[in-house]
């Protein structure tokens, strides 16, 4: 069984200040209840809600599941997260490092991701690596090539259970008339991220 999967969860009662109890609802984890982590102290979750789960690395824990959203897509049930793509609107106004990004949503580790902006030439894409693992063909290339953004980012990101994640800039204008429809076409789950936090941005 993998548990690299999105999946709907019951929130139950804050442990901590960054955990809550949780009950999987959906997916093959139906029924187990484990930790999950949301990282805003000031607001109380409970409910229903969408959670990436995965191995825990604590002693006696199965699973663990991390905070994705509050927004459960129209008779999503669950999908493993190379079937899904993650999206993110914040206004900022420069190109976002991993920390920001990191910061603002909360399923962690984000391991690459794709942001959009607007400009006077249009729509422009960059395609974020960390140092450690950066191409040349790749990062942080601009173009103004919506299509060829996504195709490249989806093809670099196609194997493997990685979290694909999208930052769009709030000044793009109708993300979900130029963006969204396009990610849907490739056959993605499209998950919208809640924003748990507004850092700031040096």
């Amino acid at each position: 069984m993998s548990f690299n999967q999105i999946a709907i969860a019951q929130f139950k009662r804050r442990t901590n200040k960054t955990f809550y109890w949780a009950k999987i609802k959906t997916g093959e984890a139906a029924g187990i209840e484990c930790a999950a982590r949301y990282r805003n102290l000031r607001k109380n979750m409970n409910g229903e809600v969408l959670v990436k789960i995965k191995e825990s690395k604590f002693s006696g824990q199965e699973l663990i599941a991390d905070f994705i959203s509050t927004q459960i897509p129209d008779r999503f049930e669950w999908c493993t997260l190379d079937s899904a793509i993650l999206y993110g609107i914040t206004a900022i106004r420069k190109i976002p490092n991993f920390e920001y990004v990191q910061t603002t949503f909360n399923p962690i580790p984000i391991p690459h991701f794709l942001y959009f902006s607007n400009s006077q030439r249009g729509i422009e894409a960059v395609y974020r690596l960390p140092k450690k693992v950066r191409d040349a063909r790749t990062l942080d290339q601009k173009t103004t090539d919506l299509e060829e953004s996504l195709r490249i980012y989806l093809q670099d990101t196609a194997s493997g259970d990685q979290q694909r994640t999208i930052i769009i800039d709030s000044r793009v204008p109708c993300p979900h008339q130029t963006i969204i429809p396009k990610l849907e076409k490739a056959g993605l789950y499209v998950i919208k991220m809640d924003a748990i936090a507004t850092p700031s941005f040096s």
